[in-house]
This record gives C-alpha cells, sequence and structure tokens, in this order.
C-alpha cells in the first residue's frame, strides 16, 4: 500500500505557470532594486560593446573620466573611494593607464607621502571621447516629461544620500555635502538654489554629484543642509525647464566654469549678490555658458 500511493504521488502532474495563478506580488522597494539592477546590467553591457576593442577595462574607463572631471592631482586613494573599489584595485587600473600614457604620476606638492594623478594630452582626449558616447539610458529618460524627469532626478539623490548614509555608496561631491551650498534661497522660483562658490542660482536638476569645486561641509553643518533641501523639495513643485538645456551633455563643470574667484568665496549661508531673476531670460543665458 505505501509503495503504490508513493508511486501516485510521484505521477501527479504538476500544475504550469497559468494553472498556480498570480504570483504574489514582491514589495515595492525590492521592485525598484529590480529596476536598477536592470538599468545596471544594461550600462556594463553596452560599456563593454562600445570599448570591447579600445583596450581599456570598465574601471580604466572610470578613472579617466572621474580624473577629467576633477583637479588635476588626485590621489589614488581618492580615485579608490570615488569608484567604490579597494585601493588595490585602483592602482593597478592606474599603472596600467600609466603604462598606456594616459595619465601620469607625481609626487604630491602637499604630501610627498602621496600620489597626484594627472591625465595627459592622450588620456584627455580618451576621456573626451568616452564622454562623447551614445548612452541607451538618454532614449529611455527621454521618454519622460521634463516634470517627471526633474521629479526622477531628486528622488535618485535621495537614495544615493540614504546609500551614503548607509556606507554602501562611497561618499561624492554633492551640492547636499558642499559648505556653498545655499538649498532653497529663493523658494517659488525656477533656480531655487544658490552656489556661494561660482556666485550663481540652480535650478534643481543643475544640482551635482560629482563638482569639481566641491568643499565637504563638516558633519553638523551636512545635517542641516539635508534637512533644508528635502523639508523645501516637499513642499515646492517641480519646474518645468528647457528642453535644450535639458538635453545638454554636461562634459566639463558649468560650476567651475562659472565661477570667477578662487580662495575668496563666500561661506555657507552668505549671499554675495542678489539672486538671479527667474524664468526664460535666464534658461537661454545658462544654455548658452555650458554650450561655450
Amino acid at each position: 500500500m505505501n509503495g503504490t500511493s508513493e508511486s501516485r504521488e510521484l505521477q501527479k502532474p504538476s500544475l504550469n505557470p497559468a494553472q498556480r495563478g498570480p504570483m504574489p506580488a514582491k514589495p515595492l522597494e525590492q521592485q525598484l532594486a529590480i529596476v536598477i539592477r536592470l538599468f545596471d546590467q544594461l550600462i556594463h553591457t553596452n560599456s563593454w560593446g562600445q570599448w570591447k576593442g579600445g583596450g581599456l577595462t570598465p574601471t580604466q574607463r572610470k578613472i579617466l573620466k572621474f580624473l577629467s572631471s576633477s583637479e588635476a592631482g588626485q590621489s589614488l586613494s581618492r580615485v579608490a573611494r570615488e569608484l567604490g573599489v579597494t585601493v588595490a584595485t585602483a592602482c593597478d587600473s592606474v599603472d596600467a593607464l600609466a603604462s598606456k600614457k594616459l595619465l601620469s604620476k607625481a609626487n604630491s606638492t602637499t604630501d610627498g607621502r602621496r600620489l597626484a594623478l594627472t591625465l595627459t594630452e592622450g588620456g584627455q582626449q580618451v576621456a573626451k571621447n568616452l564622454w562623447s558616447l551614445p548612452d541607451p539610458l538618454y532614449d529611455g529618460f527621454d521618454a519622460l516629461a521634463s516634470e517627471e524627469q526633474q521629479t526622477a532626478y531628486i528622488l535618485s539623490l535621495k537614495v544615493i544620500h540614504a546609500l551614503q548614509r548607509a556606507d554602501v555608496l562611497p561618499p561624492s561631491n554633492a551640492c547636499v555635502r558642499c559648505q556653498f551650498f545655499n538649498p532653497f534661497r529663493d523658494p517659488n522660483t525656477s533656480m531655487p538654489h544658490y552656489c556661494n562658490r561660482a556666485g550663481t542660482s540652480l535650478a534643481p536638476w543643475e544640482l551635482r554629484l560629482d563638482c569639481s569645486v566641491f568643499a565637504e561641509a563638516d558633519f553638523d553643518l551636512q545635517a542641516t543642509l539635508w534637512n533644508r533641501f528635502t523639508e523645501g523639495t516637499s513642499s515646492s513643485n517641480p519646474t518645468p525647464t528647457v528642453n535644450a538645456v535639458e538635453r545638454h551633455e554636461f562634459h566639463g563643470d558649468p560650476l567651475s566654469e562659472r565661477q570667477g574667484v578662487s580662495g575668496t568665496e563666500a561661506p555657507h549661508g552668505v549671499d554675495e549678490k542678489p539672486a538671479a531673476s527667474s524664468g526664460a531670460p535666464r534658461e537661454r543665458e545658462l544654455a548658452v555658458e555650458l554650450e561655450d
């Protein structure tokens, strides 16, 4: 009897997916994580496909792009921290780039114990080519309306900030961590934020994650800036921006291009000049600045 019942149990047909009914829904945060991993898969696959004949690994390409958008003389530890890799991994990639004569290594003028990394002319050209490569994500985000793009960007900043606070992501040169950032100085305008170092107002989509003139605020000031930023974001509505400006590719740093002073910048909370007027004239002016 036991053998017969066991054989019948084994012969019982299994249900196909349609007969089982719908799978239970995953938690929303899990669904969002799946979406981001799909983005990462696309970026990784596309990166290898575009440069499979260029002799550069993804890490080497990231180093070139980082150095091209940062002040000269970055340290090896800073490169490793920016890329989220170990110093040993960064060292291997830097050595490979140096052997290809794409960057140079020299002793730092401020600390002889560390190296200062600088792109050569060849490295600058390769980095420029990297920045000009087509990005399939642009087409995806282009499917969103201007207001949706802005909302997606602000929400992404919040997710990145949370991951950085949890030490999952390395700290970035973000406006919201900078001592010169003045969030929502001019609320209810299309340019609500202000950079005291560049002396210019900023639209929400202009907030940077990789500013080359970044100056890290202390822990307490960062907390204050973040609270002001999140409180202002939750109480304000996204403002549509000009498509031509939105779609401009940032190959340099518009803040460093616009700033006219160095070493005499106003600290956070001290405004040196009136806020720029909002609206189309200012947006056209910004577009011209970025294109020069």
